[in-house]
């Protein structure tokens, strides 16, 4: 059996931003555990996964608030989902798993995290600000012309020798995340998506030089002719996309530049370089002084972000330190209890 993970939350420049609706638009079966620490939920996912894997292909969703805790387990084959509150949506149909009753402490802990996350979302959205003027040196200087008969010209050649598809399907598109921010900055998850695609397509380029808007009408297109979609945003702007995969074509497409920037290294990998295909050369060189300027300003903003989100995580370890030791029978009674509830489904 196989394990696939992604984020279907971040933290952003729009605030937190949770795509967990497509994800289990097909799910009949959803369970929602209720708790205030991201340990202790992490503990019940492990022991979910540990009981599914050996039965079943799982997805594992990721999560924002850090790096070893997890936001819930999809089994498509069972039309199951088991997530956590932090990313449950309010139209969603659930069965709420409550582990313990919330303690009154963790509920003010849990109020003051709220407040320094939403600083964070303050600066990243001054940052984004920012950066559009950054955007703007590169758009002055771009053929947007070009631009579209590359675009054009790739969507010919990708679907010249693929099947077809099936115009009359509705295709599924499955929106995601290709990382998130954390207190140490920004992560992502691309080797891990990418590593059993045999057609790899690395898009590079500046600020506006169209990597997103390429990737959409790369995903428009497939779309109409049924191929499904996971179409993964950018966990700073999630207007933006930075990446398409296509698994029926076995193909995908992604923003190769920082701060997800990653070389080639099969000979199947092709590179599409926006900014020496369609920019006048030498713009880097005659903006270098505003680029630098707007940069620094653009930096500085993110770091604010990332120190609030520290403050965040650090308020949130009043919480977790009472969990630092879960007991293994304490989860499994949990996890048994689920299952016999999706078993009598």
């Amino acid at each position: 059996m196989t394990k696939t993970k992604y984020y279907v939350a971040s933290h952003t420049a729009h605030g937190f931003v949770n795509y967990i609706d497509s994800n289990i638009a097909q799910i009949d079966h959803i369970f929602v555990l209720q708790h205030a620490s991201h340990r202790y939920k992490t503990a019940v996912l492990n022991a979910f996964i540990d009981a599914l894997l050996p039965h079943y292909d799982v997805e594992i969703l990721l999560s924002p608030f850090g790096e070893t805790y997890l936001e819930g387990v999809i089994v498509r084959e069972l039309s199951c989902a088991i997530i956590t509150d932090a990313i449950a949506s309010e139209k969603m149909t659930h069965t709420s798993v409550k582990l313990e009753e919330t303690k009154e402490d963790h509920v003010v802990i849990q109020r003051q995290t709220k407040q320094l996350y939403d600083l964070s979302y303050k600066h990243f959205a001054q940052a984004l600000a920012i950066h559009d003027d950054l955007e703007k040196i590169y758009i002055r200087e771009m053929d947007f012309a070009k631009a579209d008969q590359i675009t054009a010209s790739f969507i010919d050649e990708l679907l010249k020798h693929r099947p077809q598809g099936n115009r009359s399907k509705h295709a599924q598109q499955f929106e995601r995340l290709l990382g998130t921010n954390t207190a140490s900055g920004p992560v992502n998850i691309v080797p891990h998506l990418i590593e059993d695609i045999a057609h790899r397509v690395y898009i590079k380029g500046r600020a506006g030089t169209g990597k997103s808007v390429f990737m959409k009408k790369v995903a428009q297109v497939c779309a109409e002719k049924g191929f499904d979609l996971e179409l993964y945003h950018c966990s700073f702007d999630p207007s933006s996309i930075d990446m398409v995969i296509v698994r029926e074509l076995d193909f995908c497409i992604f923003d190769s530049t920082d701060p997800h920037a990653y070389s080639p290294d099969r000979e199947s990998d092709k590179v599409i370089d926006l900014y020496e295909d369609t920019v006048t050369p030498g713009t880097d060189e005659t903006y270098a002084t505003e680029i630098s300027e707007v940069t620094k300003r653009y930096k500085a903003e993110l770091k604010k972000g990332t120190q609030s989100i520290q403050q965040a995580v650090n308020n949130q370890k009043m919480i977790e330190q009472h969990y630092e030791h879960i007991k293994e029978g304490k989860t499994a009674d949990i996890v048994e209890r689920v299952l016999q509830r999706m078993q009598n489904i």
